[in-house]
């Protein structure tokens, strides 16, 4: 079986100070954003999101934003 966590939620520590960022989607789309995740043999919906806005800053010239973020090679395999 699985690992059951028990006590308060506590964050990993990715080394600095995290925030989670609201995202609020359709569940129809989250369903096909899903399918897609796994098609492309990506490990989770977050690599894709991580590697999305990489895409997207390096696309508009914001280099450093897309390094921080992997830039647009990190998620594919």
């Amino acid at each position: 079986m699985g690992r059951v966590p028990l006590g308060p939620w506590q964050p990993r520590n990715l080394g600095g100070q995290v925030m989670v960022l609201p995202l609020r989607i359709e569940t129809a789309t989250v369903e096909l954003i899903d399918d897609a995740w796994r098609r492309m043999g990506l490990r989770n919906r977050m690599e894709l999101f991580r590697a999305a806005l990489g895409a997207y800053f390096e696309s508009t010239g914001e280099v450093e934003i897309a390094a921080l973020l992997g830039g647009t090679n990190s998620a594919r395999r």
